[in-house]
């Protein structure tokens, strides 16, 4: 081999081995991913008496796309107010409409809704059922911060849903304390709260 080649050839090494110090180099860090579970709710307030005498079953909501996914999701309220787009590190522990009826459950019992409270899947067959579907559960970023929106469909039946009860499309908005991911965790854990206190009033007029 040449002098010449050699040289090339080394040249080429040299220009490669540099290019790949570069590139992980110069690699920024990637995030940890992140988990959030609903908080507790210790201030329920308790109805006088329960307003469903039987067992009743909180069932799962539905959800479709990208509400099904565990990914949180949010939306730019500014510049793409119709754009939902989803975080890579920002996770719930568990999908949404897992953790909603869990929450929804323990809701529930504390403000002695029914008689008996459980899941409706840990039943074969419950007296009463709630029911719905989840249809927005966003994060929203503005000038002014964030706040979150929440938008569902709860029905009350019989246990084999022939009677409807109660039918009611909830949506609230609720404004987080900062732009921290905690405080529109607790936003939602806010809004969540005044959907399920609007549904136990739609209760209450229905069985007055």
């Amino acid at each position: 081999m040449s002098n010449m080649r050699r040289h090339i050839l080394l040249l080429l090494l040299l220009m490669s081995a540099a290019s790949l110090a570069g590139c992980f180099g110069s690699s920024a860090v990637v995030p940890p991913d992140h988990y959030y579970r609903l908080p507790e709710r210790p201030n329920v307030t308790k109805l006088p008496q329960p307003l469903i005498t039987g067992l009743l079953g909180i069932k799962r909501l539905r959800a479709e796309g990208i509400l099904s996914e565990r990914s949180i999701v949010f939306v730019e309220d500014n510049s793409a107010p119709v754009q939902l787009q989803h975080y890579y590190y920002h996770h719930w522990a568990e999908a949404p409409v897992r953790l909603i009826q869990d929450d929804m459950l323990t809701y529930f019992r504390a403000a002695g809704v029914a008689d008996k409270i459980v899941r409706f899947d840990a039943v074969k067959a419950p007296e009463f059922v709630v029911s719905g579907e989840l249809l927005r559960l966003e994060r929203l970023l503005n000038a002014d911060g964030a706040e979150v929106v929440v938008r569902m469909v709860l029905r009350y039946s019989d246990g084999s849903r022939r009677k409807l009860y109660v039918h009611g499309d909830y949506m609230v908005r609720q404004k987080a304390g900062d732009k921290s991911m905690h405080s529109t965790v607790e936003a939602f854990a806010q809004a969540l709260g005044k959907i399920y206190s609007a549904f136990i009033r739609d209760l209450q007029g229905q069985s007055s």
